[in-house]
């Protein structure tokens, strides 16, 4: 191993928290950081049909509301991602998640539908702060050679939190007989969360000084990024889909309740973790992280395809949905932020994790909006997921293209 990667590995590995790696702590605080992000976004899917009802509005305007807080948190993602390699990525970390926590619990306060849309857009403004900075600190505290591995313990809470965003609003939103209670007690929690946050984020997330780090020859391979933004894009699609849509779709269209369809809903996260980190570690060791995330990308499609096909009853509906969730999204990422960081200077985390995710939630902005309009002119949500299937198979195609062409260059290049 070169000197450029063992140093940073070696300084990694001998810092330690009471006997513990620094990385494996942060690792812990970040994956509760994910957590409850991802709790407070699930907690919208299950309780749309109740929404719709209170304000009397139908599903395109109910698919506004997510795509209103994704556009917000996709429009920032770049000027944070350039802000946090200029100053302490820490303290906008845990300043963008205590507001995140506020203005989530407001969500259940409002009282008309335009009101919910404004708290939803200041939640995905203040939220935006997390990915950059929180890769930004995670890729530079990971050793190297436990660099997916680490980002995958990160992502846990992403499926963990969605497992508890869709069960936790649902059975509350049923037991309470109101959508808002949901919102607002994930809320208050997310505000502790941030308050827990703040020691791990600001005493370590601080932006290495110049020389700290060494710097890598040449400057970001933007042609090895640049599929994977596309692949980003793709990934996130479907992902997105299923998350504001799926409970809706177990409700109105296979008759379940909302306490049922939150419980079946959280099936899809939960098998994401183990699948993530398994995953993740013989990417580590074989070094195949693009021909594996290449594979994950064609299960996906063909899973997210099958589920208006053959899902005629919730459990059927469900199980094909962990198919997805086995193989999707939160299983990819890993691979794509560990295979995106290889490309970039240390000093230029910050910018690169800002575009990379900006790629992917662009299609979180697009992919409720676009399912909504579909269900209301097909009558079905069915459009949706082949669109989704359909996206998913593009990216693997991207994906593979450059591979070839990356080898097709190694080969004349020796060959000449």
């Amino acid at each position: 191993m070169n000197e450029e990667r063992s140093r940073p590995d070696a300084e990694a590995v001998t810092q330690r928290v009471g006997g513990v790696p620094r990385w494996v702590v942060w690792t812990i605080f970040g994956m509760m950081g994910w957590l409850f992000m991802y709790a407070d976004r699930a907690v919208l899917s299950p309780v749309l049909r109740a929404i719709g009802a209170d304000f009397q509005v139908g599903p395109a305007a109910l698919g506004l509301i997510p795509t209103s807080f994704f556009l917000a948190y996709t429009v920032l993602q770049i000027p944070v991602g350039w802000w946090a390699d200029r100053t302490h990525p820490g303290y906008l970390l845990v300043a963008g998640f205590l507001g995140f926590g506020l203005f989530t619990a407001l969500s259940g306060a409002v009282s008309a539908y335009p009101a919910l849309l404004a708290t939803q857009v200041l939640a995905g403004a203040t939220q935006a702060t997390y990915y950059p900075t929180q890769y930004a600190i995670t890729t530079r505290l990971v050793p190297l050679r436990w660099r997916t591995v680490g980002t995958s313990l990160v992502n846990a809470g992403q499926g963990i939190g969605i497992a508890v965003g869709f069960a936790l609003a649902g059975r509350l939103a049923q037991t309470a007989g109101s959508w808002r209670l949901p919102f607002v007690l994930l809320g208050v929690l997310t505000v502790l969360a941030g308050l827990a946050l703040w020691w791990p984020a600001v005493r370590w997330g601080s932006r290495p000084a110049a020389g700290a780090v060494p710097r890598r020859a040449g400057r970001l391979d933007v042609r090895r990024v640049g599929p994977l933004f596309a692949v980003n894009f793709t990934s996130l699609f479907g992902f997105f889909f299923m998350l504001s849509w799926f409970p809706y779709y177990l409700e109105s269209q296979l008759g379940v309740d909302p306490g049922t369809a939150g419980r079946d809903s959280a099936l899809m996260p939960l098998v994401s973790v183990p699948a993530a980190i398994a995953f993740a570690r013989w990417a580590d060791r074989l070094g195949q992280r693009r021909r594996l995330l290449r594979g994950l990308l064609g299960a996906a499609a063909v899973s997210l395809a099958l589920v208006p096909l053959f899902g005629r009853t919730a459990a059927l509906a469900a199980v094909l949905a962990g198919v997805y969730g086995v193989v999707g999204k939160l299983t990819a990422d890993p691979l794509v932020a560990a295979e995106a960081a290889a490309a970039s200077p240390p000093e230029h985390y910050g910018w690169l994790f800002g575009w990379l995710n900006f790629s992917g939630m662009a299609a979180s902005v697009v992919a409720p909006l676009v399912a909504g309009f579909l269900a209301a002119a097909t009558g079905t949500l069915a459009a949706g997921f082949w669109l989704s299937a359909a996206l998913l198979g593009v990216g693997a195609g991207v994906l593979s293209w450059r591979d070839r062409r990356a080898e097709e260059a190694q080969t004349g290049g020796l060959a000449g």
